[in-house]
């Protein structure tokens, strides 16, 4: 393995919040996700909220303790695909309440005009592998549930020849 390739490798692996450049910070290793931050003048766009509550709320308060303690002004969802690490945390750096009022808007593929609890979590919808072709696609493919039992010959490369 090349040098600098391990050393990055070593360095992934350490959980914390890191400044990536002047106003971009992430939150990483407390989570399978991580919770990145853009510090604006007046506020914070999350961008992805890790998977869990906890560890999103508990990433925020990392960055407003090291940082800058200023309310979430928007927050995006990066996702194109079945992963909950994307928006999971989302209840854990805004309120129910502050995105039906409109005061932090989530940015996310597809719309997100539903009424009450659904505004939070409509955007993710489709991230139910049940209700949605394209996802339901994505998920077996993703877990290999279409492959069924693989019978390997002696010639695979996915298995030295014997």
């Amino acid at each position: 393995m090349h040098p600098s390739l391990w050393r990055q490798s070593q360095l992934i692996h350490e959980g914390g919040l890191y400044k990536v450049t002047d106003h971009l910070y992430q939150v990483r290793n407390s989570d399978i996700g991580n919770l990145t931050v853009v510090e604006g003048d007046d506020g914070l766009i999350i961008i992805d909220t890790m998977s869990g509550i906890e560890p999103a709320r508990q990433g925020l308060k990392l960055f407003r303790e090291h940082i800058a303690d200023k309310p979430v002004a928007a927050v995006i969802y990066t996702y194109t695909h079945t992963h909950i690490d994307h928006y999971g945390g989302v209840k854990g750096v805004v309120t129910l309440e502050e995105v039906a009022s409109g005061k932090v808007p989530i940015i996310a593929p597809g719309t997100i005009d539903g009424p009450g609890e659904e505004l939070i979590g409509q955007v993710a919808v489709c991230e139910r592998p049940r209700r949605c072709g394209a996802c339901r696609h994505d998920a077996l493919t993703l877990f290999g549930l279409i492959l069924g039992s693989l019978q390997l010959s002696g010639s695979s490369p996915l298995r030295p020849h014997i």
